[in-house]
């Protein structure tokens, strides 16, 4: 099996005492909701302004439990930029309903999770087509869980009129919207989704997985 890699940009940390109350020292506790569906081997953290010495950069200790990162909290984090960036090397999703805990009908999560694992089998073997529909479903149903019960299209045209997706990716889910239109016989003279809409279309897609909904 090969291993995979997946980056997470954290920010806005929760705080909590680190031991004894009256040193006042504290950690810094950042949520990464979609943490528990990946099946970690090892991890990275790395944090903006964190310290720098004679010999490089000096990663800071960190842990992770649950759906949570924690590192001891610095100066950076009341004065400075406290984000950063958590890389974790894994063997894949575990449980492709854990990328979905926003989701609170268990109908949905279940039906976005079997999307999400097509997905990822179509992106594997090339399946170009077939991964842009089984996005395109995944899209659907998590503005579909934000915004109500409403078409494709007029669900991302209310994200597009909401700023929840950018004019570049309106676009892009249109095309997308587009495409499942195209699976009729009738339509065959009609292009239709490639790798190149497939690339573009995976990095839009990995940050709405990502999103914190």
């Amino acid at each position: 099996m090969k291993m995979k890699v997946t980056t997470f940009r954290i920010k806005n940390p929760k705080f909590e005492a680190l031991g004894n109350p009256v040193y006042g020292a504290r950690k810094a506790i950042y949520d990464v909701p979609t943490l528990p569906a990946y099946a970690i081997i090892d991890s990275r953290l790395e944090m903006i302004d964190w310290v720098h010495n004679d010999i490089g950069y000096s990663p800071p200790r960190y842990e992770l439990l649950e759906n949570t990162v924690s590192t001891p909290a610095t100066l950076t984090h009341d004065f400075g930029d406290s984000s950063g960036i958590l890389t974790i090397y894994h063997n894949g999703i575990k449980d492709y309903e854990l990328l979905f805990p926003h989701v609170e009908m268990s109908s949905l999560r279940t039906r976005l999770g079997q999307f999400a694992e097509e997905a990822d089998k179509a992106f594997e073997s090339q399946s170009w087509i077939s991964y842009c529909l089984m996005v395109g479903s995944v899209v659907e149903g998590l503005l579909y869980n934000q915004l109500g019960d409403k078409n494709f299209f007029n669900l991302i045209t209310a994200a597009h009129e909401g700023g929840i997706i950018t004019d570049e990716e309106f676009t892009l889910m249109d095309n997308i919207r587009k495409t499942r239109n195209k699976i009729h016989a009738g339509k065959h003279e009609e292009s239709i989704a490639n790798r190149t809409t497939a690339l573009e279309l995976s990095t839009v897609y990995d940050k709405f997985i990502k999103r914190n909904w």
